[in-house]
């Protein structure tokens, strides 16, 4: 990539070497890997350098889950950290079907407030019994991740 720009500034009357920084240093940061690779630019020439040890220590972290939290250490133990995130994917996926699903909320317009608040409150209790009826069916059948012929709630409501 880099010979490539080189060879394009070189040929283009226009074209700026700190432009091709900012271009290399973008696609770097997108492509995540500005954590080890370094691109500069001196007299004109784009450099690339390699940090072999921090590419090590991205790869030793490769495919495994990181949380990071600013909760200290003393404060709270390492296994509630990924329990709580567990938490907040379930409440999306909850808002999820809430919102989309079979449950759709939607706007009432009447004239008694108890009613929009009747309507909210039947669909988080069936968001309720989504959920459990979730959790049943993983305990017995286990996750599409899994298992392919594992049984979903939607499945199981067809059914």
């Amino acid at each position: 990539m880099l010979t490539a720009r080189h060879a394009f500034v070189q040929t283009a009357q226009r074209a700026k070497p700190e432009a091709g920084l900012r271009t290399l240093r973008a696609w770097g940061k997108r492509h995540k890997l500005d954590a080890f690779v370094h691109v500069s630019l001196h007299e004109g020439q784009l450099t690339a350098l390699l940090d072999t040890t921090a590419q090590a220590e991205v790869a030793r972290l490769e495919g495994c889950d990181v949380r990071e939290t600013d909760v200290p250490q003393t404060a709270l133990d390492a296994q509630p950290i990924p329990d709580r995130y567990r938490d907040l994917h379930e409440v999306a996926q909850d808002c999820r079907t809430m919102k989309t699903g079979r449950l759709a909320v939607r706007p009432i317009f009447v004239r008694k407030a108890p009613r929009p608040r009747a309507h909210v409150f039947v669909t988080m209790l069936a968001v309720h019994v989504v959920r459990e009826m979730r959790w049943a069916l993983v305990a017995a059948f286990g996750t599409t991740d899994d298992d392919q012929m594992a049984v979903t709630v939607e499945e199981a409501l067809v059914a």
